[in-house]
This record gives structure tokens, sequence and C-alpha cells, in this order.
């Protein structure tokens, strides 16, 4: 006698993928509605949970950009809080929906910049830009994108760089990263001597202002 086979009918497996699948999209959207909510740690842990608790439903090629989604989202949570180097794994391996590729770019930018890697933060900082993009991101852009320049030895740029970021008109951004003594220093590096003593004034005026 042959013995029945252990594996469920091929309808009852298509339903348990079916299921499961369905679970992978929920539990995907309590964790879009928690970052929402800024709720990162939490949304975090449902990110991690997904990919434990569903890794063949994620290996599926239907998913396959849904995990890339995943991949995106954990590393952006984990940069939040300043971990870049954890960040980077799941940035590397994420594959963001086009709504998403500037920002992504924006702290694909920066981790690159963490690892020293300038060349491709120079990249993806161009490509973080939109007409939107709200102020204080685009202050800090142009900050890392400048000095992503400044260690690629193009000192021009960079300078014009800098130069954007404090057209942003972030005044807290600008005196804790002093902007204006770095545009001092490139002023004197470029032997533009009026520009870095127009420079220089503002540090000053800047340094006096936070002292009072």
């Amino acid at each position: 006698m042959q013995m029945a086979s252990i594996a469920p009918p091929a309808q009852d497996a298509d339903q348990m993928d079916l299921g499961a699948s369905l679970s992978v999209m929920l539990r995907f959207a309590e964790a879009k509605l928690l970052m929402k909510e800024r709720n990162d740690a939490a949304a975090l842990d449902v990110l991690e949970d997904l990919m434990s608790q569903y890794p063949k439903q994620l290996s599926l090629r239907k998913l396959r950009d849904l995990r890339g989604e995943i991949e995106m989202h954990r590393g952006i949570i984990l940069a939040n809080a300043d971990r870049w180097l954890e960040a980077g794994v799941f940035l590397e391996r994420a594959i963001p929906p086009p709504e998403f590729k500037p920002l992504f770019c924006y702290y694909m930018g920066q981790y690159c910049y963490t690892v020293r890697d300038y060349q491709r933060a120079a990249k993806n900082l161009k490509q973080s830009f939109t007409s939107n993009m709200p102020p204080h991101w685009r202050c800090r852009a142009h900050y890392m994108l400048g000095f992503s320049e400044y260690h690629l030895s193009h000192v021009k740029e960079a300078k014009k760089q800098f130069e954007l970021s404090i057209r942003t008109e972030d005044p807290e951004f600008m005196r804790k990263y002093n902007i204006w003594g770095l545009l001092e220093e490139i002023s004197h590096v470029l032997k533009l001597d009026t520009e870095a003593e127009k420079y220089r004034k503002l540090r000053e005026e800047a340094e006096n202002a936070s002292t009072n």
C-alpha cells in the first residue's frame, strides 16, 4: 500500500500561501501606521518580526519589491537613531518605490559619507533633491554634499553647496555646524579674501548671538 503524502493538497497549500501573504501585508500596513505616528521603535519591531516570521513569502518574486521596501524602512529607522553602520546593511539591500527614491537617496548619501565613500555619497545626495524637499532636509543635504565634494577635492563645488545650505535659512543648523566658519576657511583656500572676511564677520555674529 502506498503511503499517503503528508504534504497538504495543492489547493490547501495555495490557500496557506495566500493567508501568509495577507498576513505579511497586514503587518506591513501596521508598521507603516506606526511610522506615520513616529513610533519608530515599535515599527522597527514589526518590520523585524515580518522578516523573521515570513522569510518564505518574502523570498517570492511577487513580494520582492515589498521586501526591498521593508529593508529601506528598516535602514531609515536605524539611521534616524544615528545607527548608521547598522542602517547601511539594510539600505544596501533596499528597493525603494519610485515615490521614495529621493528620500532613500538622502539617507543613502549620508550613509556613504559615514563610511567615507564620498563618490557614492555625492551621487546619491545629488539625486535626493526635489522641488518639495523640506527645508531642513535640503539644508542638510547641501551640507553633506559640500563635505563630500570637499573630500573629492572639488573645492569650488563644495563652496557652492555650503552656500546653498545657508540659503535654506536654518539658523540652528548653521550655528551648530559652523557653516559660516567652513565658508570662511574654503574662501581662504580659494584665495577669495573679500568673501573670507565676509564669512568671518557672519561667523562672529552667529557666535555672539549664541552666547547672548
